[in-house]
C-alpha cells in the first residue's frame, strides 16, 4: 500500500493543476473543483493500484469526471 501512496501523491502532484481546471471548466467554481479533486484522491488512496502509470493516470482523470457528474446530480 505504501507504494500505492507514493504513487498517487506523485500522480497528484503532475496532473493536479489540469485536474482542478478541468473540474473548474465542469462545475464553475474553482474551489468546489478544487473539493472535488480531493475527494477523488482520498477515494483513490482506499481503492488501490490498477496498474501501468498510464492506465493510473486514465483513472484518475476519469474519476475526476465522474465526481464532477455526481457533484451536477446531488
Amino acid at each position: 500500500m505504501k507504494f500505492w501512496q507514493q504513487t498517487l501523491a506523485k500522480l497528484f502532484k503532475d496532473h493536479r493543476r489540469q485536474l482542478v481546471s478541468m473540474a473548474t471548466r465542469r462545475v464553475s467554481d474553482r474551489e468546489t473543483a478544487a473539493e472535488v479533486v480531493q475527494d477523488v484522491y482520498a477515494r483513490l488512496m482506499q481503492a488501490g493500484d490498477r496498474g501501468a502509470e498510464d492506465v493510473n493516470t486514465k483513472v484518475l482523470y476519469a474519476s475526476v469526471r465522474n465526481a464532477v457528474i455526481d457533484h451536477h446530480r446531488s
